[in-house]
């Protein structure tokens, strides 16, 4: 079985997108992260970690997940990095086939994720859903589903499906929050100058 997804993350004054995919195979089970460098082995043990608060069983399947980064977002600190966490949860657990999603091929999302499974997202608006398309090859004719905690201000032609829905809860009563994005220097003075 192999899957997809997209990534977003903050990179500066815009959001970048960031090719997911991942893949079961035969052979030595577990999960591996692919992409990351050092952040990957951490984010890897909180997947498995918040896996098993969860109760769930694995099939005995070599999950390998990688995350492909842009050059420009190699060098980039690992907290901007951790809003690749929920996507990477939402792949590893549609892998597994606990989440009642088909396809995450048509879908992008980010949000950090804590090991008691709480959910944080950065509030996005209309023109960084623009942006993120033109900048990043986000094509909403096709990648059109965001998965998030509210609809964000979303562009019309994109679909919102509410995490809420699709994370399982069992016993644990899940947080959900937004974050607001820290805007640059250059970009509050932008808002000021337009108001």
């Amino acid at each position: 079985m192999q899957m997809q997804i997209k990534g977003v993350i903050p990179h500066g004054n815009h959001l970048v997108a960031v090719d997911i995919f991942g893949h079961t195979s035969k052979g030595m089970a577990g999960l591996e992260l692919v992409g990351l460098g050092t952040l990957g082995r951490t984010i890897k043990e909180k997947l498995v970690f918040i896996s098993k608060c969860e109760q769930f069983k694995f099939p005995l399947l070599r999950f390998l997940i990688c995350v492909e980064l842009q050059e420009e977002v190699k060098e980039y600190r690992s907290a901007h990095l951790r809003y690749l966490e929920l996507p990477l949860l939402l792949l590893f657990w549609s892998l597994v086939g606990h989440l009642p999603i088909g396809r995450l091929d048509d879908c992008f999302t980010q949000g950090r994720i804590s090991p008691t499974g709480d959910v944080t997202q950065l509030q996005l608006n209309r023109e960084e859903f623009i942006k993120l398309s033109s900048h990043s090859g986000i094509e909403m004719e096709t990648i059109n589903k965001y998965l998030g905690i509210n609809d964000h201000d979303l562009p019309d032609s994109i679909y919102h499906l509410p995490l809420q829905e699709i994370l399982p809860d069992h016993d644990t009563k899940r947080q959900y929050s937004i974050e607001l994005r820290k805007r640059s220097k250059s970009e509050r003075l932008k808002v000021v100058a337009d108001t």
